[in-house]
Formats: structure tokens, sequence, C-alpha cells
């Protein structure tokens, strides 16, 4: 969903006015990274206890997001517009993305907790994951203002297209894909 609400806001917006959007993601990434980094081994054993509700969460905060993109007119300058999603956004939408908190146990108990248990190297691979995630959601808004032309020409054919895979990130959320 980050990719996805990336390409969108700056399809709509502009690549700039989307990099609010990428920031609230680095930051939501840097919460999760560094909840998975502290309470690793607390997280392992709970995880079968609260996926469940992060799956639903998730999925209904990603079908939300899906449905916003899908309702959207394209009047980005006129009255009433809302703008393009902000960091508040973005931290949100980590907060609820199962594959992001899944990514961070994955990485962190994989690659790192095994072999380094001190905080300051813990904090530079937090910082190290989260940049990867900012490098990404930034990739995927630099190519949507790249086809800016597409969106604005197309734009309920866009949308719909943005919406229905959202919807599917949500569904296979839902089914454990």
């Amino acid at each position: 969903p980050n990719n996805i609400m990336a390409l969108s806001n700056s399809g709509a917006y502009g690549f700039r006015r989307s990099l609010r959007f990428c920031l609230g993601v680095f930051f939501g990434f840097l919460i999760i990274m560094s909840a998975c980094a502290i309470a690793g081994s607390w997280l392992f054993s709970a995880v079968p206890k609260i996926e469940p509700i992060l799956r639903w969460a998730g999925a209904g905060y990603i079908l939300l997001l899906a449905w916003l993109i899908y309702r959207d007119q394209g009047q980005a300058n006129g009255p009433g517009a809302s703008g393009p999603s902000g960091i508040l956004t973005g931290i949100m939408l980590q907060l609820v993305n199962v594959k992001v908190i899944i990514y961070g146990l994955t990485a962190l108990s994989v690659f790192v907790l095994p072999y380094h248990d001190q905080p300051r190297v813990l904090a530079l691979f937090v910082l190290a994951l989260s940049l990867v995630g900012l490098a990404g959601t930034t990739a995927w808004a630099a190519f949507g203002s790249l086809i800016q032309k597409v969106f604005t020409t197309r734009r309920r054919l866009v949308n719909a297209v943005l919406a229905a895979s959202l919807a599917a990130c949500a569904v296979s959320t839902l089914l454990g894909a």
C-alpha cells in the first residue's frame, strides 16, 4: 500500500508534494523497526495473538485508502480539495501494515538480533531498514510524477486500477498470502 499511495499522490499532486507522505512512511518505518528491535523476543511469542488483529486492522485501513482513491475526482486545486496524503497518513499506514511488521521481525530476527544486541548497533540497523523503505516509497513517488500525464488524462481508470490494487493487498493480507 505504501507504493501505491506514493504513486497515486505524486501522480495527482506532483513529486514534491508527495514527499510528505514518503516522510511519514519513513517515520512509520522507524517506529515499527524500533519496536521490532526493542521488543523482538516478546513479539515473537505474542505474534500468534496479535497477528489476526493486525491483519484485520491493516486490511480495513487499506480498504479505506482504496475507497478514497477510487472516489477521488482529481480536483487537486479545486475547492474542498484535501491535497496529497501527509506525514500522519504515512505513519498510520505503517502502524497497521502487517507486511512492514513482518519485514521488521524477519530482517531483525534473522540478520541482526542473533548477532548484535548493543543499542547503538540496533539503532543503525533500524535506520538502515527504514531508509530502505523510504527509498522504495520515494522511487514509486518519482515514477508517479513521471507518468503524471496519464494520471490527469485517464484519472478514473488509473484510480480504479490503484484502488483495485489496494483492495487486492487487503485481500492478500486477510488470506495470509
